[in-house]
């Protein structure tokens, strides 16, 4: 190995050290990711959060007006037949109609509903992400393994060519032809492990962690297969999708603020009580003299602005009727989104076989020419570029087998198991 090869293969190593000592190495499943994102992920504790902060509003909206306290003094006082009025104290508290509290608390929880719904549709879109961060991560793991693979039968063929050179037999340009190629695949190895980061830090940032934490893939994928009939599944489970729930639950939340409306209709009453503190009278001496006065009262508020109320019932129906069409048009969008998941499958598989097929001619062809360039050392120019074109189509196999399973996780997103 000559010195600019030797430095090569030094900065590969350094930079795979470096990779994995920069974080712990975490031998973690496709699944052991996303069931630890269910659990350390900020977005859903933040929903979280702000669902059980909504929840609080519920117990607030039972309490009563605040009770009116009342003091007035007499700067001329009343007189009347037990004395003269010096001070009056009072109380008052008002309710609402039947059944408005209740409205009321039911309105708080139909608005803390949609959280849990925004929730669920977050966790979905995060492992969403997760998946097409360690697809991808799979993809780079493979095609350095599929680099490696090329760089040894290079490294053969290399070995091979000089032994011919010689003999006699081969041409020194060969030999170098095969050096340029060995530098484009080992440059190709470094620049996937600087790709490697991005997707990394993307999972680690979905699992609250360490930027740096290296993820090792022991998943191994073969080509995804879609064991499922998409639209028939889709229309008997669409109900359960979080993102046509939040919609529905909006809805729920119209119709509760319909029913509280009716009931802010209906008047208001309030009882209360009053003292009045009265003086004696110094000149009269008889049984009541300076008694004090207690009041009972009643009060009734009685709506007059119908309108303001009816237009408020107008507003909510429309909401209503609003987030209906955007659960159709959501519908629509969905099903647009099944059809070019399974599009994009299909496209995949038939790329998947004929690559497949190309892999299988192409390495018995090479096995011919290299016999030939082993006996006669002829056709080198037909056999190195048929050794780039099996790189070609093995690593364009592994990107349909990515592709693949892209669209399985894009209908996955759609369709709940």
């Amino acid at each position: 190995m000559n010195k600019r090869n030797m430095y090569t293969s030094v900065r590969y190593l350094l930079a795979c050290l470096l990779l994995i000592s920069g974080g712990v190495v975490s031998a973690q499943s496709l699944t052991a990711l996303i069931e630890e994102a269910a659990q350390k992920n900020l977005g859903l504790k933040a929903w979280d959060q702000e669902y059980q902060s909504a929840m609080e509003r519920a117990p607030q909206s039972r309490l009563l007006p605040e009770t009116q306290l009342s003091v007035g003094a007499f700067a001329l006082p009343v007189e009347t037949r037990n004395g003269p009025q010096r001070l009056r104290v009072g109380t008052m508290q008002m309710f609402p109609w039947f059944g408005t509290l209740d409205a009321k608390e039911e309105l708080s929880r139909k608005q803390a509903a949609p959280l849990v719904s925004k929730k669920d549709l977050h966790a979905i879109d995060v492992e969403y992400q997760i998946k097409l961060a360690y697809y991808r991560l799979f993809q780079l793991k493979e095609s350095r393994e599929i680099l490696n693979r090329n760089i040894t039968l290079l490294e053969s063929l290399r070995q091979l060519s000089l032994s011919k050179v010689e003999g006699g037999k081969a041409s020194t340009a060969d030999v170098l032809r095969l050096e340029i190629k060995l530098r484009e695949s080992r440059q190709q190895l470094a620049i996937i492990e600087k790709q490697w980061i991005q997707p990394q830090s993307r999972i680690n940032q979905l699992l609250n962690r360490d930027p740096l934490t290296h993820i090792s893939v022991d998943d191994s994928f073969q080509f995804a297969q879609l064991n499922l009939e998409p639209k028939h599944n889709f229309h008997s489970q669409k109900t359960d999708h979080p993102a046509l729930q939040i919609l529905s639950k909006e809805q729920d939340r119209s119709r509760a603020a319909i029913k509280l409306n009716e009931k802010m209709a209906k008047p208001r009453w309030g009882v209360g009580i009053d003292y009045l503190l009265v003086d004696d009278i110094p000149t009269a001496d008889f049984e009541t003299n300076g008694r004090d006065a207690l009041l009972f009262k009643a009060s009734l508020n009685i709506p007059l602005q119908s309108k303001v109320y009816q237009s408020k019932n107008r507003e909510e129906n429309l909401r209503i009727e609003a987030l209906e069409t955007r659960k159709n048009l959501m519908e629509d969008q969905f099903l647009a989104q099944i059809e070019q998941a399974i599009a994009n499958h299909e496209s995949a598989e038939l790329k998947y076989d004929l690559y497949e097929k190309q892999e299988e001619s192409i390495r018995s062809v090479i096995q011919l020419l290299q016999s030939d360039y082993s006996h006669n050392g002829e056709r080198f120019d037909e056999l190195l570029n048929l050794e780039q074109d099996l790189l070609s189509y093995e690593l364009k196999k592994l990107e349909a087998i990515v592709e693949s399973h892209h669209a399985k996780a894009a209908l996955e997103r759609i369709i709940l198991n």
